[in-house]
């Protein structure tokens, strides 16, 4: 996944400079590792374009899995349960940070 938004985003690099942007990344880690991720998710010159970047946290629905998305959400994330961690304070500033580029 994170090689096709590169290449999409590699293959769009002069549209996206004349734009502005703000990136994030919709996940269940915290911290460090959220960052981590949002870092990895991007190339290196859109994340230095961009006018803003968030972690918006993240959602899963277990009951509404096929049997081997539980699975595996089981086994990877290690969620039992249905879990809502949606970070809408983040969702602000992104919302924030690139209004105020307009």
């Amino acid at each position: 996944m994170l090689r096709a938004v590169t290449r999409f985003c590699d293959a769009r690099r002069e549209e996206l400079e004349r734009t502005t942007v703000g990136l994030f990344l919709c996940c269940l880690y915290t911290g460090e590792a959220a960052r981590e991720e949002l870092s990895g998710a991007f190339p290196a010159w859109l994340h230095a374009h961009a006018k803003a970047e968030e972690v918006f946290g993240g959602a899963v629905r277990v009951e509404g899995l096929s049997s081997i998305d539980r699975y595996l959400v089981r086994r990877v994330a290690r969620v039992d349960a249905d879990i809502s961690a949606i970070d809408a304070a983040a969702i602000e500033r992104l919302a924030k940070a690139i209004n105020a580029e307009g």
